[in-house]
């Protein structure tokens, strides 16, 4: 990984924790990967110049902060009951726009990160390589997860519990930095320990399969 670019739908600068999370965490990260870049929706009016953005922030270190145009009118209906519907809808067209114009030219080392729930979306349908910042599960992802997964829950529990057999007492889903879609499933054995076993949920293949030793805070690899 030589290059990350955090694409992202939120309004800077303003004094809301998440803006300044993502900006200490790009500070962070532009000390070990020197090509860093932010890309947030251009705004016009409500936005400061991108000089006035890093002394708000006091940023010292030089990545790259680029707006994209966001030229939609929904910020201007100030109908409080439209609010919610604005947002999803221009934070869409947005993601859209901007994942296309930006995906063809990224690199296989290079990687996307993003907050935006359809940043995520578009990026993994352009097989892009994607971390997501996941604070709040949405709908959003769970669309996501089913777009890159060909087998279902149900299935895949089947095959990790013919792999193990036992009692499945957790499940997580994950989506890795290739776009890979996996099912994680930890099974209390009848011998009284927990294995967690992952199943690929494109081919339904077992992945690995790791015994969970909490007490002493290691995981042993089969």
């Amino acid at each position: 990984m030589n290059k990350i670019t955090y694409i992202t739908y939120q309004v800077f600068p303003n004094e809301k924790a998440n803006t300044i999370q993502t900006m200490r965490m790009l500070q962070s990260m532009n000390m070990f990967i020197k090509d860093t870049k932010l890309i947030f929706p251009d705004r016009g009016k409500f936005n400061k110049k991108i000089d006035d953005i890093k002394k708000f922030y006091e940023i010292e270190e030089n990545f790259d902060i680029e707006k994209f145009p966001h030229r939609l009118p929904f910020n201007r209906i100030n109908m409080k009951r439209f609010e919610k519907y604005n947002f999803i809808i221009s934070s869409f067209v947005w993601s859209f726009k901007t994942i296309k114009k930006y995906s063809k030219s990224i690199s296989n080392q290079e990687i996307i990160m993003t907050r935006t729930h359809w940043v995520l979306y578009f990026a993994s349908s352009n097989k892009n390589k994607v971390i997501y910042e996941c604070h709040k599960f949405s709908k959003v992802d769970n669309l996501v997860f089913k777009k890159l997964a060909k087998i279902s829950y149900a299935e895949a529990e089947e095959t990790a519990l013919a792999f193990h057999p036992g009692k499945v007492v957790s499940s997580e889903r994950e989506i890795s930095f290739e776009g890979d879609a996996t099912y994680e499933f930890d099974i209390q054995s009848i011998h009284g320990y927990e294995v967690k076993v992952d199943v690929n949920a494109a081919t339904g293949e077992i992945e690995e399969a790791n015994i969970e030793l909490y007490e002493i805070g290691v995981e042993k690899e089969n």
